[in-house]
């Protein structure tokens, strides 16, 4: 917060609230727009490290929701039909 801001707001709080109501709102808004001074955070680790580090957690979740919901029970079973067919996986010899 520069002088002018501390200034404002000895002065006139109800114009210092709201210009700086106004400056949230234009960060905001340029929020998404990559620039010299606001750029893109990257992620530094690969996918399959940030899902490793979760992986038991969301595993223990996953199969606490398959024996306890309905819902998802009747999700896994959809989704499990549309990615390895409606037959199962079929050993050819």
């Amino acid at each position: 917060m520069g002088i002018l801001e501390r200034t404002l707001r000895a002065i006139s709080p109800g114009w210092a609230a709201a210009r700086e109501r106004d400056r949230l709102r234009l960060n905001a808004y340029e929020a998404a727009n990559p620039s010299r001074l606001h750029k893109a955070k990257k992620q530094s680790q690969s996918a399959d490290t940030s899902v490793f580090a979760a992986g038991q957690s969301l595993r223990e979740q996953a199969r606490w929701l398959d024996e306890n919901h309905d819902l998802v029970i009747g999700l896994f079973d959809k989704m499990e039909d549309r990615v390895i067919g409606a037959h199962g996986i079929h050993v050819e010899p």
